[in-house]
């Protein structure tokens, strides 16, 4: 080969060549086949319709054509399916979770409310339960009769351990609070304390069941709070966790209210005293509602409150701080005594976030729509490169997509072919294993000697390059 007909090699296209070359024992004939990969437009556009609409177009039997087009309409189907599929998953809202854990800190410590069961014993209540009315004074309202004859905590707590050393002031710190179940005794004090055990000691004389709760609301409530039963002359061990939940606001996929001041147990306690006060014409004792007075026991006896037609629509507050149970053991014992634990100084949080977003959405479809144009747009530069590769040629196939092209040529037996390598040149008569990337000018159909053979393999079939022999090129 002369240095007229030598090739130039391009390192900017994308596609490259393989070459390879057999002899023939009869004559001495040298077969060049050039392998023009395109494997990214392949790779992307196989995985669309795109791929099935060409193969239409190129079928030259009808079985072929009808075969692809139940394909693409195959395809098409599963795509809208799938597309519908997720429309209806992004409409769910769907979310998850994300757990983190960190040290606790005093602001995580719940308020320990302690509800003494029932009244203290007097002629008064004794004559309330037998029912003669007559001689009671029914001027009196429930809160009343509730705040004056409820256990007080001098009548329930005897000492309270806190850690290893005992705290001598509880009953001074406490606050008194009414709620559902009747009077309770918040204390929240331990907090300051570095220790995760606290131990009550109640009076032997004391014998009612009592009520624990454990909440880190403002405002202690049955609904919101983490509560359970202690028996009297029972030993009782109640360990617990920290847990803190932080959800997604309202109108963003999530159904909280971000308010700072909003508690559900609140809202769902004013919605109970608001349904009372409608049915009965008066308040329980354990609200504080501005319109309304005090329920009186005549009122209570001959008022009947229906079941919550309209439910209490409250929206969840969207910082949560739960106290999760892990274990509530009791044992017999003489008198009656609580002992309650932390099991563990980390906080697990559970913060909630959005699982599939919009831009998630968006870019399933503009991944398939810039697949398919890239796909479209390597195989114009694989065709280009092809022509260029070839010349011109009144045959059309030469106009489409090739994977290889065989190239003949008729030389004389162990005449070194020359190369040109920048201002060298070299003669070599057996080169072997040797691979480059070719692209060049056009070559001419009509040089002499040359003999050019289209040849499509399997689209199927992996990329290769095979040397079968030495190649003088």
């Amino acid at each position: 080969m002369s240095e007229n007909d030598s090739w130039t090699t391009n390192s900017t296209l994308s596609t490259t060549s393989s070459i390879s070359s057999d002899s023939n024992s009869d004559e001495n004939v040298q077969r060049i086949v050039l392998h023009v990969y395109d494997d990214e437009s392949k790779e992307f556009t196989s995985l669309t319709t795109y791929h099935g609409m060409i193969r239409i177009y190129t079928s030259q039997t009808w079985p072929s054509r009808i075969f692809w087009t139940f394909v693409v309409v195959t395809c098409l189907v599963l795509f809208m399916i799938q597309t519908g599929g997720l429309l209806m998953f992004y409409n769910t809202h769907p979310t998850t979770y994300q757990l983190e854990s960190f040290p606790i800190t005093d602001d995580f410590s719940p308020n320990i409310s302690i509800c003494p069961s029932g009244f203290k014993h007097n002629d008064y209540l004794y004559n309330f339960v037998l029912g003669d009315y007559k001689n009671l004074n029914s001027s009196l309202d429930t809160k009343m009769i509730v705040e004056k004859y409820s256990y007080d905590c001098k009548d329930v707590i005897d000492t309270v351990s806190i850690g290893s050393q005992k705290y001598s002031g509880f009953c001074n710190e406490i606050k008194t609070e009414l709620t559902e179940v009747g009077k309770c005794f918040t204390f929240g004090s331990w907090r300051r304390f570095s220790t995760n055990n606290l131990v009550l000691n109640f009076k032997e004389e004391y014998t009612a069941d009592t009520l624990i709760l454990l909440d880190s609301s403002s405002k202690t409530t049955l609904q919101s709070s983490t509560n359970f039963y202690i028996r009297p002359q029972t030993f009782s061990i109640f360990s617990f966790s920290v847990i803190e939940k932080l959800l997604l606001p309202l109108n963003d996929w999530g159904t909280c209210n971000p308010e700072s001041g909003f508690e559900t147990g609140m809202c769902n306690q004013e919605c109970n005293a608001n349904s009372i006060a409608k049915e009965c014409g008066c308040q329980p004792f354990f609200s504080n509602l501005k319109n309304y007075t005090y329920c009186k026991i005549e009122e209570m006896r001959n008022c009947k409150i229906a079941p919550l037609q309209n439910p209490c629509n409250c929206s969840v507050q969207q910082n949560i701080f739960e106290y999760n149970s892990d274990s509530l053991k009791f044992f017999k014992s003489s008198r009656t005594t609580l002992k309650i634990m932390l099991t563990s100084k980390n906080v697990q949080k559970y913060k909630q976030y959005k699982r599939f977003k919009q831009i998630d959405l968006m870019s399933y479809y503009l991944f398939i729509f810039f697949k398919t144009v890239f796909g479209q747009f390597n195989d114009l530069r694989h065709q280009k490169f092809v022509d260029g590769l070839l010349g011109d040629s009144g045959d059309n196939d030469l106009h489409r997509s090739h994977e290889e092209i065989i190239i003949t040529k008729k030389i004389e037996p162990n005449i070194p072919i020359i190369v040109e390598n920048g201002n060298e040149i070299e003669a070599q008569e057996n080169i072997g294993n040797r691979r480059m990337s070719v692209a060049g000018r056009k070559m001419s159909l009509n040089d002499k000697g040359l003999k050019i053979q289209l040849y499509r393999p399997n689209l199927g079939t992996r990329r290769k390059s095979v040397y079968q022999e030495a190649c003088d090129f």
